[in-house]
């Protein structure tokens, strides 16, 4: 089926309310094209590729915070066996996030130009080896807390690849789903490493621990090594017709509101110059990308505004060459962070990152100190925040999609689960800094991370939505300020623990107000505008 002008071939009127997937002549099943590129024929039980990269990347993040979170279980043994206090454990836990910061940046921009496979099979194979490396270097502190600094520097790269390769492998309608499903693999690695830490350090040993997580790490390497690309071009055995419908996916959004955008094909993504093996500007594929863009676009629902929204027979215009070469620099970080609503992305890394870390490195301790639980059990217990999170992870990117295809206002949906993300698990953290039951305490800190999950359909998409050839820059920019509170609100905590007493109400009220004021900024400064 092909649209002109609006209308369709057979003559019929075009209705801009029907499904997707009858506007373009979807498979729903599989969410490819019917119509065939060159005479080829779809071929049949065909497997989208897309899926092989997200399945990857789901496992990427559930490695990476396996690896992150066997600490702070492990601490507990650790600091029983080498006389540590919590000032020491403090240090330890937060060395990861003081290398953590310094790639955020530079792993981004590596990955736009070098393209993200191999960036990625670097950052998690150097992290996977320093992993193994822990096991040898404890009884030194200063080696143990060397070797935890360069295992957060290798990981840096990591989610800033992954927003690079999301922008490249993601159909518009189905970006959400993506970042939040590949996301919420960080959750499922957080409730192994919190389910199984314990039991095998009392059987094998906290070194042993630390070596399996390391080649688990380097078998997930190898996987990517073999089955992954940078981009649908370069992927071996994709069918011309998912490349065709990840570059060519028009929607929009309902709505008068300057802010109310029209999120554009992924062609202008995927024109980067960073692939394996194949470039897509070549200029038989510069032509076939022209005419193909005008065939599949689609005329702006009645109810919006031509002159708030760009139309979507028009297609997003892509930077010169000479533009790409200086975008491409660190350049484009000094244009990126002299705009506001760039700031209101940092603002949403800051403070879920202060309340996640907080939680993620000091629950084993909350539930042994506080709440009188022995380390078997607070490893157990602190699994039940991240089954939570996990799910609503999950249920949040399915909801914000399907309000976007809806045609709901994008920048009320980013707004809606970045604000509802923090306010609400404020107000819980305020609740369990007074509770002194068992019960409701772990009621309160589960709910509080559950809900918390919520902002991961907001700021890592809105990466994509105000930058899509520079998502990956932005999102590393806001993960080097998301980081600061692994090293400030980890170390911090700590310390106000040895000085006040173990005051967990001074700490939960203060990742309280982070949140709380992170919300009004993110309300009031959210955009989901092409940018740059």
């Amino acid at each position: 089926m092909t649209l002109i002008n609006g209308v369709e071939e057979d003559g019929s009127d075009f209705h801009p309310r029907k499904r997707l997937s009858e506007q373009m002549g979807m498979d729903e099943a599989t969410g490819l094209l019917f119509r065939q590129q060159n005479g080829d024929a779809l071929p049949p039980y065909y497997f989208p590729r897309r899926y092989i990269i997200l399945a990857l990347l789901f496992m990427a993040t559930m490695v990476c915070y396996w690896l992150r979170s066997n600490l702070s279980v492990a601490v507990l043994s650790m600091a029983k066996e080498f006389g540590w206090g919590s000032e020491q454990n403090g240090i330890v836990l937060a060395a990861f996030f003081a290398g953590y910061l310094f790639l955020q940046i530079p792993g981004s921009w590596l990955g736009t130009k070098y393209g993200g496979k191999y960036i990625l099979a670097l950052g998690l194979g150097f992290t996977s080896v320093f992993t193994m490396m822990m096991s040898l270097c404890a009884s030194h502190f200063f080696l143990f807390v060397l070797c935890r600094f360069f295992t957060g520097l290798s990981e840096a790269v990591v989610y800033p690849i992954i927003s690079c390769l999301v922008a490249r492998w993601a159909p518009v309608s189905e970006r959400t789903v993506f970042l939040t499903f590949i996301y919420s693999g960080g959750y499922l690695g957080t409730i192994i490493a919190m389910a199984t830490t314990s039991p095998f350090i009392e059987k094998m040993g906290w070194k042993l621990l630390f070596v399996l997580n390391g080649v688990i790490g380097l078998v997930w390497t190898v996987l990517w090594l073999i089955f992954a690309a940078s981009s649908p071009d370069s992927m071996r055995g994709i069918h011309p017709c998912e490349v065709e419908f990840i570059k060519r996916q028009p929607l929009t959004t309902k709505g008068s509101d300057p802010d109310d955008v029209m999120i554009a094909s992924s062609s202008s993504v995927l024109s980067d110059n960073a692939t394996d093996d194949v470039s897509p500007s070549s200029p038989s594929s510069s032509h076939h990308d022209t005419t193909e863009s005008t065939k599949l676009s689609t005329p702006l629902p009645p109810s919006s505004s031509p002159s708030s929204s760009p139309s979507l027979n028009q297609r997003v215009p892509d930077h010169s060459p000479q533009e790409h070469k200086q975008d491409q620099s660190f350049y484009m970080v000094i244009r990126l962070l002299k705009n506001i609503h760039v700031w209101a992305i940092i603002a949403a890394n800051f403070s879920n990152a202060w309340g996640f870390y907080i939680l993620l490195t000091w629950t084993p301790t909350f539930m042994q100190n506080k709440l009188h639980f022995d380390s078997n059990s607070a490893g157990y217990l602190s699994i039940l925040p991240y089954v939570g999170s996990f799910t609503i992870t999950s249920i949040g990117g399915v909801l914000a999609d399907y309000l976007t295809v809806r045609h709901v206002n994008l920048t009320l949906i980013r707004v809606g689960f970045g604000v509802t993300g923090q306010v609400v698990p404020a107000i819980l953290l305020v609740l369990l800094s007074f509770s002194k039951e068992v019960v409701p305490s772990i009621t309160y800190m589960t709910l509080a991370l559950a809900v918390n999950g919520l902002v991961n359909s907001s700021y890592p998409a809105n990466c994509i939505d105000i930058a899509p050839h520079h998502a990956g820059m932005v999102l590393g920019i806001s993960n080097t300020f998301g980081t600061i509170p692994g090293i400030v609100a980890v170390y911090l905590t700590g310390w106000m623990l040895q000085t006040y007493h173990n005051n967990w109400a001074l700490v939960f009220c203060l990742a309280a107000i982070i949140y709380v004021c992170s919300a009004i900024f993110v309300a009031i400064f959210t955009t989901t505008r092409r940018l740059f």
